[in-house]
């Protein structure tokens, strides 16, 4: 990892991180609960992860972006949080009406695509609100986080 005076981190080894799911099955969590159906795309550099948390090592803005396929069978609302330190952050959410049930169950995808200011050794992880299933397969959920400067 190369920074110059100026605080810039420089290639080639500037952090970044590249999951996608990692099950060709499904994945089911609980109110609370952190996603952790992630598999490594390659080896990151300069952010750690441990099951669904992401730690970065060098203090600066981040890109983060992340796509859940997310399925339910009754009315309600479906959410997931961006969480920085544990600390609710961002919210994507879904909201289900019977009437607006097409068919069970009923399948939608989360999308984060933000930039974080974040400090060294700070953790972002995607949490759910409530009871919620999803595809867990690679093709299903993809999650990138690489530093910006």
């Amino acid at each position: 990892l190369r920074i110059e005076s100026s605080g810039v981190v420089t290639n080639p080894n500037q952090p970044f991180i590249m999951c996608v799911g990692s099950t060709n099955g499904s994945a089911g969590y609980t109110a609370g609960s952190v996603i952790n159906h992630w598999s490594n795309q390659g080896t990151p550099i300069g952010i750690t992860r441990s099951g669904g948390r992401f730690t970065v090592s060098v203090s600066g803005k981040y890109q983060f972006n992340s796509n859940l396929y997310s399925y339910v069978s009754s009315a309600g609302h479906y959410r997931v949080f961006l969480a920085i330190n544990g600390n609710p952050y961002a919210l994507s959410q879904l909201e289900v009406t019977a009437a607006g049930m097409v068919a069970s169950p009923y399948d939608h995808t989360l999308n984060f695509s933000i930039i974080l200011n974040l400090a060294a050794n700070d953790y972002v992880e995607l949490k759910v609100d409530g009871a919620q299933d999803f595809y867990a397969g690679g093709q299903h959920n993809n999650l990138s986080m690489f530093l910006l400067g």
